[in-house]
């Protein structure tokens, strides 16, 4: 019998994040492995919508590639906005083995099973360094014993170290991209605990007024600090199970580049743009059958095509009246924008 996997992503009640939820969610059960043909991903939906409508009920297509909905608590949202949502994932207990925090912009692109099998193994949480760290050696000092912490171990580098200018003398603790963090359910469920307060801390050390950089990273801070009060054992990820559509890492990481698990599709300035190509389904046709794309764009886009037909229109055309009410106030309470 196979490991049991579930998978937790944030999104939005938008077309262009019902539709990568879809993609994700399909990619894993077409793509991911004997794990993936039993997976569950959970959609944790930001409360912007009137009413808060039965999403299930509007998308019954979401059953058949084992998702579901889930709102976020709306006072977590009226605090901490977007940054609530992410870590609202971590609110509750786990069900299965082994547990996957992504983004919604990841799609599965080949078997889990022998990343599962990895995780069950060890008691670490896995995580990408981030591509480059917002904060230097001092800052990061600073940060730790802001929060109460023993000076942190700067022993790992950013994923872009060897090729992004500003990001290769830089080094940093395990801070990762948060596109992709992976763990059995115990660890995982460990480093959860309290993260909330921690990305709290982190509002304190970065005011997200002043600086809106650097705040943009404060779940990824937050990760970090958890992960270093609950003394969770934290381990670089390999590079194919969140590789990013960058020109730059396929030149680096050529053999990375030809064997992904997990794409993060999360740059938009080449031949692909998530904003643009997931928002209709006119935009997401014209991705389907785009000449031209090269590297992970096209990788991309040959297992998008595997998928078949995306079922969403007709639920999307349930919600129009939602949609067509007074949105909420969307601007973020604490200052980033």
């Amino acid at each position: 019998m196979a490991p049991r996997l579930e998978v937790h992503i944030p999104i939005s009640p938008t077309p262009m994040f019902l539709r990568q939820a879809w993609a994700l969610a399909a990619s894993l059960r077409r793509h991911g492995g004997a794990v993936g043909a039993t997976a569950t991903v959970t959609a944790w939906v930001s409360p912007e919508l009137p009413g808060l409508p039965d999403l299930d009920r509007l998308h019954p297509w979401a059953r058949s590639v084992g998702l579901r909905f889930r709102w976020v608590d709306s006072a977590l949202f009226a605090r901490h906005w977007y940054y609530g949502t992410a870590l609202a994932r971590w609110a509750d207990s786990f069900d299965a083995d082994v547990v996957l925090m992504l983004d919604a912009d990841v799609l599965v692109c080949a078997s889990l099973d022998a990343l599962v099998e990895q995780l069950l193994a060890s008691g670490a949480v896995y995580g990408l360094p981030a591509h480059a760290s917002p904060l230097d050696e001092a800052e990061w000092r600073a940060l730790f014993a802001s929060a109460d912490l023993p000076p942190p171990r700067l022993d790992h580098r950013p994923s872009g170290a060897g090729f992004y200018v500003h990001a290769r003398e830089q080094r940093m603790p395990a801070y990762f991209n948060l596109g992709v963090i992976a763990a059995r359910a115990d660890a995982m469920a460990t480093c959860g605990r309290g993260i909330v307060a921690e990305m709290e801390r982190v509002n304190a050390f970065i005011d997200p007024a002043l600086d809106r950089a650097r705040s943009f990273f404060r779940c990824q801070l937050a990760l970090a600090l958890a992960l270093a009060r609950q003394q969770v054992d934290a381990k670089a990820l390999d590079l194919r199970d969140n590789f990013p559509n960058d020109a730059s890492f396929e030149a680096a990481h050529p053999s990375a580049a030809a064997a992904v698990r997990l794409l993060h599709y999360l740059r938009q300035d080449r031949g692909v743009s998530k904003n643009r190509d997931f928002g209709s389904a006119r935009a997401y046709s014209g991705l389907l059958w785009r000449a031209g794309l090269v590297g992970t764009d096209a990788l991309l886009q040959w297992r998008l095509r595997a998928l078949g037909r995306c079922p969403l229109d007709g639920a999307l055309q349930r919600l129009r009246m939602h949609w067509l009410q007074p949105a909420p106030q969307l601007a973020d309470p604490s200052g980033f924008i």
